[in-house]
């Protein structure tokens, strides 16, 4: 499988992954490299506008903007959500 396709259509298997069927070859993916994708998709995407994909450092620098959307998610949800929230019932 090449990097960056996702797999969109299978089952999954008792041992917890997901077998996908291609052409008659089956193969099976485990379920952390498709949540490992998903969250690397839109800072791939972001990272492409800055680094060529050739380069080595490509997959660093996604890597590090999902850590910024990771902590900007989480001070969102314990500082501003709350906030809003209480903004809501008061």
């Amino acid at each position: 499988m090449a990097v960056g396709q996702l797999v969109f259509r299978g089952f999954l298997t008792p041992d917890g992954n997901i077998s996908t069927a291609s052409a008659g070859v089956i193969s099976q993916v485990p379920v952390m490299v498709l949540v490992a994708r998903l969250l690397l998709f839109v800072p791939s995407v972001i990272a492409g506008w800055f680094v060529s994909q050739e380069d080595v450092s490509y997959w660093v620098i996604a890597f590090a903007i999902a850590l910024v959307f990771i902590v900007l998610t989480i001070a969102f949800e314990l500082y501003v959500h709350p906030r809003l929230r209480a903004r809501r019932k008061g």
